[in-house]
């Protein structure tokens, strides 16, 4: 008997060592797999440069810096005056890229960190990241053949005239080449209706001498140095329009721009059900409509024409014709939009779309209902029609800054429904009839408007500058940025349960930035959780009067409302 239970015993760990070695053998084989795609996909999908026919070995730079601070290369040159970077260049497509990089390499090099720092920060999780890489990069296989050569080869010399501060981080024209594709494959991956640009276009009876204005805020917060080293760039290649573009250094797309034709083109990100895996990034699009479209046909014509891989609009304006329209295009669709009444000088475009053949877009309407871009359109018509007549480019600059809350007289700080966030890294102000360009020196929007010229680039004669926001000399500005930074550290301590230590420092965000609802927001939700409900109740109930700006967080405070009041009942039953 005691044989047969021996025998027994060593036929069971003879099995368990055959399922340990199969268990091995399969981790082996999935670590060999993982390691071996990896590899491949590293090998396959990587972009290659293209091939250039240039003078090798390169002459070193000869980079000469005058007295004002100007570092001159050649006919190009890079300074900074008034708080905002400028920047010439001219010559072939592989000189702009090449001098682009070697005045603006430093700049470029804390981008990078910044840009990295905001992937990590929104993806903490080391697998998740490296998983997310490998997607992005086997996704994006054939980005170049969406691109165009002149703008391939443009950020070629780029590469060549950066040193690279991350060796190990994919090869370098490959990751500069993707950076140009970062709104869309963050807009394409996430989806996401939190985003928000407002712009219009005014002209006729609307302006007060008839000329056409365009404004626009570019809300986009990816890091303040973006916002403190935005580049305003006259581009003069050998080939077709010069132009001027608003952006960040190392950038050879455009986002907010001007050409010598006088056309103006700027961009919001919207959302519609359509897709597409790969297609020409939208700051490449409205870079090709600078440098070749002479007309409001042919710059439109051109968006249509596109094949692009997110849905955008498009505010297009014609300074020759005095005339604007919005392009709202999918990757499978595109629709023009002219005013909505054809009496009045004036169009809005914020991030969701309207025209009759996208407006009913099942991702639109959701888009609509949980993101700020309806809030934010319906305060921009209200303002321009109350300047209908008199609108000036000071008085957009008003506009641009705007922060009142939707439904309510208050002035907010920070909040995601006003016009103006605080989230911008640039303004632009354009009179498109004259060819004249305001930007906004940082912080944001309420730095000084500085103006530009198509004419003679940095000599706007005749142009003022428009001053400052006073917000910045109130204080308001600086006790803000401390509230914002106690709520970042109130969040993080809310994520490691350490709720008692957050609400202190909420209490003190709320002092310092009493009309932002996210202080009682969070302070509600803490009472809540502990069943505090008179608490929960008197913070909440603030939080729902300073207008939280997403649809999911009024519907959750009305949730938790509704239940203290059924918690309260109980009670009193």
């Amino acid at each position: 008997m005691a044989v047969i239970k021996m025998n027994k015993s060593s036929s069971r760990r003879t099995w368990f060592r055959r399922i340990a070695w199969a268990l091995c053998l399969f981790a082996v084989a999935l670590i060999v797999l993982t390691c071996a795609a990896s590899w491949y996909i590293d090998w396959a999908c990587c972009a290659v440069p293209p091939t250039v026919n240039i003078k090798q070995p390169l002459p070193v730079p000869q980079v000469h810096q005058t007295d004002d601070g100007y570092r001159h290369l050649g006919n190009c040159y890079l300074g900074k005056k008034d708080g905002i970077l400028r920047m010439r260049l001219t010559g072939d497509s592989f000189s702009l890229g090449y001098y682009n990089a070697v005045l603006t390499g430093q700049l470029i090099q804390q981008q990078e960190m910044s840009l990295l720092d905001t992937v990590r920060s929104h993806v903490p999780s080391r697998i998740n990241l490296w998983l997310l890489t490998k997607y992005v990069l086997l996704r994006n296989r054939n980005l170049p053949s969406f691109i165009p050569r002149e703008y391939q080869i443009e950020i070629y010399g780029m590469s060549v005239g950066y040193e690279d501060p991350f060796p190990g981080v994919y090869p370098l024209y490959h990751r500069l080449l993707n950076y140009h594709a970062a709104h869309d494959i963050s807009h394409a991956v996430m989806d996401t209706p939190l985003v928000g640009c407002t712009s219009f276009a005014a002209w006729g009876s609307a302006t007060n001498n008839g000329h056409l204005l365009l404004a626009r805020n570019f809300d986009f917060n990816a890091g303040r140095c973006f916002d403190e080293n935005k580049v305003v760039v006259y581009f003069k290649p050998d080939q077709g329009l010069g132009f001027i573009s608003v952006a960040w250094p190392g950038m050879v797309g455009v986002v907010s721009g001007i050409n010598e034709a006088k056309i103006a083109v700027t961009v919001n990100a919207a959302s519609s059900a359509d897709s597409r895996t790969i297609g020409t990034p939208v700051s490449l699009l409205i870079r090709d409509v600078m440098q070749h479209a002479s007309t409001l046909d042919q710059a439109v014509k051109t968006i249509e024409q596109s094949s692009v891989f997110v849905s955008d609009s498009y505010l297009v304006a014609d300074g020759k014709c005095g005339r604007a329209v919005v392009v709202e295009k999918t990757p499978r669709r595109s629709s023009v939009r002219p005013p909505s009444d054809g009496d009045e000088d004036f169009i809005i475009c914020s991030n969701h779309f309207l025209s009759d053949e996208l407006k009913n877009d099942q991702k639109n309407l959701r888009y609509m209902a949980e993101g700020t871009s309806v809030e934010r359109y319906n305060r921009t018509e209200g303002l321009v029609r109350s300047f209908y007549g008199f609108l000036s480019p000071q008085l957009a600059g008003e506009i641009l800054r705007d922060r009142k809350l939707p439904q309510s007289d208050i002035l907010g700080l920070g909040n995601d429904a006003q016009i103006n966030p605080f989230i911008a890294t640039h303004s632009v102000i354009i009179d498109v009839t004259d060819g004249i360009i305001w930007v906004s020196s940082s912080p944001h929007q309420l730095g000084r408007f500085i103006p530009f010229s198509l004419s003679d680039f940095e000599q706007a004669i005749g142009a003022e500058q428009i001053p400052p926001d006073p917000v910045l000399a109130s204080g308001e500005y600086d006790r803000y940025l401390q509230a914002a930074d106690l709520l970042s550290k109130a969040q993080s301590l809310l994520s490691k349960s350490s709720a008692d230590e957050a609400a202190g420092l909420l209490r003190q965000a709320e002092q310092l930035n009493p009309v932002l609802y996210l202080p009682p927001f969070l302070l509600g939700k803490i009472a809540f959780d502990g069943n505090k409900w008179e608490q929960a109740r008197t913070f909440l109930s603030k939080a729902q009067a300073l207008y939280p700006p997403f649809g999911s967080q009024r519907s959750e405070i009305s949730r938790m409302l509704n239940h203290i009041d059924k918690e309260q009942a109980k009670r009193k039953n």
